[in-house]
């Protein structure tokens, strides 16, 4: 189908340039009669062939005619580019209107610039084409007028040569006469033959143009009744987007019912939970004092015991050492007492060796040659055990170095347990303090989970209220998105702005899942900042009023946007309808143009044939302009599936109401659960009251309470995000 504003593009620069040097003015008629006048009278060469231009056309005009190659006269331009515009929140309503309007009084206008192009060009087309012919007619009776005047003048200078000649010379003269005039009339007529060749070809050319202007208005004036049929199409799909305009309309009026009946509920809720939250703090204060006494209590046992232990385990410490050090004296005495008799049986065996030698040596006198060498090996051998000996009497030296130092040690762990034991005491202190500190955050945590309950509570109807008023907003904008993008996209001839529309629905999409995060993020943000607003009654009874207030200007602002909305869809109506009859006188004119530029064209059929190469062109474009508005109707027929999804989306809203409600339910239930953890909470910290072990366990247990608490909250969250 096509568009509106789409159907002509002004052309290039350059190709106006190429125009308006071929549209230069023409000369008069006077003007060329005597410049012929002078050309027969100075000389007998023909004029170079000049093909005249047309006068000058107004800047906004361009030609696309040429008086050789006019392949641009009828070619249909490219469509222009449109910028799609992207719905705004509720918020910017007011500036998309103003831009929407702007753009439709802008493409209107160049749509009527278009035609107007058009119309001219056609127009000078075809004066153009006039005057060609008519040029040719002239350079023909020039061409006509030369050729007499040349034989005349031949005849002329025959006869002037003739009485000259004497009757002596006549037969001689007439064969050179009969030759000079043959050779002269031959060039003559073979120029003039070349000529009227020319000419011929440039008629031919100019016939068969004619031939493809009329098969390609033949195929604009097919072009246009398919033209007619799609907005009758377009009226029967107008109306059928009213009928689906009502239908919703009514769907919105059952869903606003639905909201007050949420809005009532909520209101008797939130009565329930201030009833509920006065018991549980008159609880909480009862148990607040049985704790604190309890911990008092507990506080002097731990004291009590504490002591105790400290001095039972310096008993045992010092005990411990007496025992170590005994031990250490008993083993120092033991090895002394070793190594002593090590020494003197090393030194007995020695000299039992000597004495043996000794015996041997008064024995063996008479070999002494043979022995002398098997003493010096011994005797080595004694050296070498002597060194031995040295080499173990140094080691056991060593040995009492060891035990030397051990005992310094020993002393110098002495010291460290009498620091360790300065340590215990700064850690009993620090004990002492941490009990003190955990009772009050045992307070804080009491007062954290009163404050957690009523900033749920009151989280939750925020986010109710938020989700229906931004599902509200969100059905109408996509309802307007997806109206204005149908109705945009059956006058418009685009398959871009199908591709904006895409990637504008997808950008949607992601806004909305920003804001969904943004939301599921304030929730946390809310919950964090709620224990330091709900601190006094008096700032929970101004949170109520603001709530209060908050959801008044709420539903004043869904009223607002209802009204807007019901605006905008009779302003998008009526400039539909508007367009529709503007399109229809449009075609009306434009087959009266066309039917006038026909009988002016069939008249020239007879005068002038040319341009032969623009007929498969002209065809080839309706081929595409058909398949077009095949592509198009389909297209059609995919969104009218898409409007029927649409109808479904909105069904599944009620749906959602109803799961809104069993939310509402179920946050009874989680302060039913919030009020037994409570419970278990106390009796854990009663438990580690009459168990104290150690700061490790009592971490622990707060440690567990925290995670309680966030499972209790989790549910919560997970049905916020």
């Amino acid at each position: 189908m096509f568009s509106k504003a789409k159907r002509f593009e002004p052309l290039a620069p350059g190709s106006t340039k190429k125009c308006q040097s071929q549209n230069k003015p023409t000369k008069p008629e006077n003007e060329k009669q005597k410049v012929n006048t002078k050309a027969a009278s100075t000389a007998v060469k023909p004029k170079p062939f000049v093909i005249p231009t047309s006068s000058k056309i107004h800047s906004d005009v361009q030609s696309q005619c040429s008086s050789v190659h006019s392949v641009r006269s009828f070619a249909t331009p490219k469509p222009l580019k449109t910028t799609c515009t992207i719905k705004a929140p509720s918020s910017l309503k007011k500036k998309n209107d103003q831009t929407n309007s702007k753009i439709k009084n802008e493409t209107e206008k160049e749509l009527i610039k278009s035609q107007e192009v058009e119309i001219r060009n056609k127009d000078h087309t075809i004066a153009e084409y006039t005057k060609q012919i008519e040029e040719f007619k002239q350079t023909i009776a020039q061409l006509e007028k030369e050729v007499k005047e040349v034989r005349q003048n031949n005849l002329n200078h025959l006869d002037r040569q003739f009485s000259q000649i004497t009757i002596e010379d006549l037969e001689l003269q007439q064969d050179q006469i009969e030759t000079v005039v043959q050779n002269g009339d031959n060039y003559l007529i073979n120029q003039m033959n070349n000529k009227i060749y020319e000419l011929e070809k440039q008629c031919q050319k100019l016939e068969q143009e004619v031939t493809d202007k009329q098969l390609a208005l033949r195929s604009v004036e097919e072009i246009i009744t398919i033209r007619d049929s799609l907005c009758q199409d377009l009226q029967l799909k107008l109306t059928k987007a009213e009928t689906d305009l009502e239908e919703t309309i009514q769907r919105l009026e059952m869903v606003k019912g639905h909201h007050a009946l949420a809005l009532e509920a909520n209101e008797s809720i939130r009565r329930e939970y201030k009833v509920e939250l006065e018991t549980l703090k008159s609880k909480l204060e009862e148990e607040k004092q049985t704790i604190i006494n309890k911990s008092k209590s507990d506080q002097e046992n731990l004291k009590s015991n504490y002591k105790s232990l400290i001095e039972s385990i310096k008993n045992q410490m010092l005990k411990e050492k007496d025992e170590a050090l005994q031990e250490l004296q008993h083993e120092l005495i033991s090895k002394d007492n070793e190594m002593k008799a090590k020494i003197e049986q090393i030194n007995e065996a020695t000299r039992e060796k000597l004495r043996l030698c000794e015996i041997q040596f008064e024995e063996r006198t008479r070999s002494i040659q043979d022995d002398c060498t098997q003493q010096q090996i011994k005797i080595e051998y004694l050296e070498n055990e002597a060194r031995d000996l040295k080499y173990k009497i140094t080691i056991i030296s060593e040995e009492k170095m060891s035990l030397q130092k051990e005992m310094n040690s020993l002393k110098v762990e002495n010291e460290s347990l009498n620091k360790e034991k300065q340590i215990l005491v700064e850690e009993r202190d620090e004990l002492k303090e941490d009990a003190k500190k955990r009772l009050i955050d045992f307070d804080n945590e009491k007062n954290k989970l009163t404050v957690e309950v009523d900033k749920a509570i009151k989280d939750k109807n925020k986010f109710e209220t938020s989700l229906s008023v931004t599902r509200d907003i969100v059905e109408v904008l996509t309802m307007r998105l997806r109206e204005s993008d149908n109705e945009l996209e059956h006058l418009e001839d685009k398959v871009q702005t199908l591709m904006n529309t895409k990637e504008i629905l997808e950008n949607e999409l992601e806004n909305y899942k920003t804001t969904l995060n943004n939301t599921a993020m304030e929730c946390n943000e809310y919950k964090e900042a709620l224990v330091n607003i709900l601190k006094s009654k008096a700032a929970l009874a101004k949170e109520h009023n603001r709530i209060m207030e908050h959801n008044v200007s709420l539903i004043e602002s869904l009223q607002n946007v209802e009204k807007e909305a019901y605006r905008e869809l009779g302003t998008i109506k009526n400039e539909l309808i508007e367009d529709v009859e503007l399109l229809k006188k449009e075609s009306n004119s434009q087959i009266q143009l066309l039917r006038e530029e026909v009988e002016k064209k069939r008249k020239l059929c007879e005068l002038a044939t040319e341009h032969a190469g623009q007929a498969t062109v002209a065809a080839e474009q309706s081929r595409v302009l058909l398949a077009q508005a095949a592509a198009e109707i389909n297209r059609l027929e995919t969104e009218n599936q898409c409007l029927q999804q649409q109808i479904q989306d909105q069904q599944s809203l009620v749906v959602e109401l109803s799961l809104l409600r069993q939310e509402n339910e179920e946050l009874t239930m989680t302060v039913a659960k919030q009020s037994s953890i409570i419970d278990k909470m106390k009796k854990d910290s009663e438990q580690l009251q009459y168990k104290p072990k150690s700061p490790s366990v009592l971490r622990k247990a707060s440690k567990i309470g925290k995670e309680n608490l966030q499972t209790i909250i989790s549910p919560l969250r997970e049905r916020n995000h």
